[in-house]
């Protein structure tokens, strides 16, 4: 790997440890990380397949929007899409990366370039969807059940109302983005890049059309692949703390990962390094969890955020930052 690479990794690392040390401190407990011995063989597994299942979904989620618009991969070529897009995700301010490294990947296994981008801005789509309508059922859970505020729980239904807008406008009206940069690539320095531009972008506002406007048995099949995708992944984190004496159970536990998750978007760190760890800590301990609540966030992340850097580095990370390094001045000059 790069040293660019080597340095973010490091940045995401020291964040991640940095707020569960100022968490553990905190709670007062720093004895608790201890606790991680306490989880069993059985647990563990049962967490990495989880995991497994998440990729999956996520890699079958793609293989229906590439068929939205008469593209084909295999499953393998499809999940390993889908788990670079993670790797991506975890290195890259904001998860950024995601919807790139999906696009490069796909292309590498020989779909064309306005699908292949077109696919990585739906799955966008379908998660936005999914966060629209899933926080509302989330926070009115956890408010009658008294783990939110009533401030909380409009500020989550206000994100709601945020996330559908987003999701309608990229969804329908891609192609007003599409006049934006055509006035945009009218400027003298950048004019004679025009028209490819705008042919590329109308492109993949033809093939995002035609992947939202499929019949709703396929937009149902999308969106229950989404709830398994994410569902898996924060089933994970019930399944570590349930082991480590958590008494919250699955549906509020889930309730406040999808909270904590969708502010994610929002946060500056690489994969939200620092931030989730921080949130869970606090929320959790905060709703009757024990202060070993910390060990069980640390496995979390391990199997959710460097589990995925792993698998991506093996399936062709350093493959994918070559593809989305500049090209020397010196080589395009030669190559010219």
């Amino acid at each position: 790997m790069n040293r660019h690479l080597w340095k973010t990794l490091a940045v995401a690392l020291v964040l991640g440890l940095a707020g569960l040390v100022a968490v553990t401190v905190w709670l007062g407990e720093p004895g608790s990380w201890r606790q991680l011995f306490q989880l069993s063989a059985v647990t563990l597994a049962v967490a990495l397949l989880l995991m497994v299942v998440s990729f999956l979904a996520g890699g079958a989620r793609l293989l229906v929007v590439l068929r939205l618009a008469d593209a084909r991969v295999n499953l393998w070529r499809a999940s390993r899409a889908h788990v670079l897009g993670l790797f991506a995700a975890a290195i890259t301010p904001s998860g950024g990366g995601n919807g790139v490294a999906i696009g490069v990947a796909l292309q590498r296994d020989g779909v064309k370039p306005d699908v292949a981008w077109s696919a990585a801005v739906y799955t966008t789509v379908l998660d936005l969807l999914f966060f629209a309508w899933s926080i509302p059922l989330a926070v009115v859970l956890l408010f009658r059940a008294n783990l939110v505020s009533t401030q909380l729980m409009w500020l989550s239904l206000g994100a709601s109302l945020l996330f559908l807008a987003l999701w309608y406008g990229i969804a329908f009206h891609l192609g007003r983005f599409t006049y934006l940069v055509a006035r945009l690539f009218s400027l003298p320095v950048v004019k004679r890049w025009r028209r490819p531009v705008i042919r590329f972008f109308e492109g993949v506002g033809k093939a995002t059309g035609s992947m939202a406007r499929g019949d709703l048995g396929n937009q149902l099949q999308l969106q229950a692949l989404t709830v398994v995708l994410h569902g898996a992944v924060y089933t994970v984190f019930y399944v570590l703390a349930a082991a480590l004496g958590s008494p919250l159970t699955w549906l509020p536990t889930l309730a406040l990962l999808l909270i904590i998750s969708a502010a994610s978007h929002v946060v500056p760190t690489p994969g939200g390094s620092g931030y989730f760890e921080v949130a869970l800590s606090y929320a959790f301990s905060q709703r009757g969890a024990p202060a070993g609540v910390t060990a069980a966030v640390l496995a979390f992340r391990v199997f959710t955020y460097y589990v995925p850097i792993v698998l991506g580095a093996v399936l062709g990370g350093q493959v994918l930052i070559n593809a989305l390094r500049p090209v020397p001045r010196e080589t395009a000059t030669h190559s010219a």
